[in-house]
């Protein structure tokens, strides 16, 4: 591994590099050594997912859910939908469509709403989102009946995946299984949500 201390002492010109077991490298320019690294395509990265402003993401146990892919979002935790929610202790403890739900709380999220910031509980769910498994997600259990989706993906949950967000777009990367119609959604209880059918 180059030593970036090496590099940026001897950039002025042609110069021994050192590698970390101490052997000195070839004689290389910095801006040579800089361009190699760009140039090389087994260094590159690029999103893996492309999707619209609206999505699906489904969380096991509970079934599909439509999720606004917002950008803007910076906070600790996604949003999901949930009928009640309760801290207890360590754990909060909600349900959604009659079951209920048992987890530890593993931080806080401090949310603005309006003029007013609510502190919310974070919880960890595994979510799956255009067939891959995420797990672990910091999420947050709110009341989301006057919202246009079930949930809400803040940037960290982009990151992870590597998401572009295409903003003129919806279910680009994902199919919503059920019915849903944005405008009719808000002020329905469980709108754009598909529960898992009991076994």
């Amino acid at each position: 591994m180059i030593q970036l201390k090496s590099l940026l002492t001897e950039s002025t010109g042609p110069s021994s590099v050192r590698q970390g077991d101490g052997r000195a490298a070839a004689k290389k320019d910095f801006r040579t050594i800089v361009l190699d690294y760009i140039l090389d395509k087994a260094n590159w990265t690029s999103p893996t997912i492309h999707c619209g402003f609206r999505e699906c993401l489904t969380i096991p146990g509970i079934g599909e859910m439509v999720v606004k892919m917002d950008t803007g979002n910076g906070s600790k935790s996604m949003s999901i939908h949930g009928d009640k929610a309760e801290e207890k202790g360590k754990y909060l403890e909600w349900e959604i469509n009659g079951k209920k739900f048992k987890d530890k709380i593993v931080g806080y999220a401090n949310a603005v709403v309006g003029d007013k910031v609510e502190k919310r509980p974070i919880i960890e769910k595994d979510v799956v989102f255009a067939g891959k498994l995420v797990p672990h997600v910091h999420i947050s259990v709110v009341d989301r009946k006057d919202k246009s989706t079930p949930a809400l993906a803040n940037r960290s949950f982009m990151d992870r995946l590597g998401i572009i967000v295409s903003p003129s777009k919806a279910f680009k990367a994902t199919e919503f299984t059920g019915e849903y119609d944005p405008e009719s959604t808000i002020g329905e209880v469980h709108g754009g949500i598909e529960f898992e059918k009991a076994t």
